[in-house]
């Protein structure tokens, strides 16, 4: 018999928020699993068979960490497959024992001036520091701009973050494995702004006026300020894997998928 179906399952649980790991870990050691708590950084570092995100945050950190084993998501948006709390003991069953399938989602490489590369799972978001205060960006996808506005902002968002802040803000929503982004201006200085999906393979965001301090936030996450002239720049970069088992929920809220 091949050994790799007979060892004990390494499962990560990452430990990042209040959410309780240590019935996590339980539920991972009653289902004849070893589990390994620990924060993202140092899950990257260990060989897993797979890992244990609950809630948001501790997803995030996963993706930002580039841990590699396949995640079941715990308690986080309806459009990463998560499994609802009161289910994770069944879930956790069904990953220990390898019986689990899998799917993906996007991730995007987001670069600018003054940073190293960081992986994104939701969203790229320029925003002015202060309240009501406007400036003016130029969005580019595959060498062609798109679009140019005064805005409050802007949100650059993956099928997942497509749910989420840029929902709020009147963008589409759209479907995981479709090759493309949601983009739409954070109040606009305009009667009738646009909002766009554009290819996801080259995209950039650039500041043409700085009338106050631009924040640049990555996911969940202030990173920089950007300046005038300053280019942020968003390539697709690998894929999340993520843990499908029968408790899992569907990528849209309310509804059901066959995985």
């Amino acid at each position: 018999m091949d050994e790799s179906t007979t060892a004990d399952a390494v499962v990560g649980i990452v430990d990042a928020t209040a959410a309780d790991v240590t019935a996590l870990a339980a539920a991972v050691e009653h289902a004849g699993g070893r589990p390994v708590v620990d924060d993202a950084p140092a899950l990257a570092a260990r060989d897993l068979d797979a890992a244990v995100a609950p809630g948001d945050r501790a997803l995030l950190e996963y993706v930002r960490a580039r841990v590699t084993a396949p995640v079941l998501p715990v308690e986080t948006d309806p459009s990463t497959r998560s499994v609802p709390a009161a289910d994770a003991d069944d879930a956790i069953a069904t990953l220990v024992d390898r019986e689990h399938d899998t799917t993906t989602r996007r991730t995007l490489a987001v670069d600018a001036p003054d940073i190293d590369p960081i992986r994104a799972l939701a969203d790229v978001t320029l925003v002015t520091s202060e309240p009501a205060r406007i400036s003016e960006y130029t969005l580019t996808a595959s060498d062609r701009v798109v679009g140019q506005f005064r805005a409050d902002g802007v949100v650059l968002a993956t099928p997942v973050g497509s749910q989420g802040y840029a929902r709020a803000a009147g963008s589409h929503v759209v479907a995981p494995h479709t090759g493309v982004l949601a983009a739409i201006p954070i109040a606009p200085f305009a009667t009738n702004a646009d909002d766009w999906v554009v290819p996801d393979d080259d995209v950039t965001l650039t500041v043409e006026r700085d009338e106050g301090d631009v924040s640049l936030r990555i996911d969940d996450t202030h990173v920089t300020r950007i300046g005038h002239g300053d280019v942020v720049e968003a390539a697709p970069d690998d894929p999340l894997r993520v843990v499908v088992t029968p408790q899992s929920t569907g990528p849209w809220p309310h509804a059901l998928e066959k995985h």
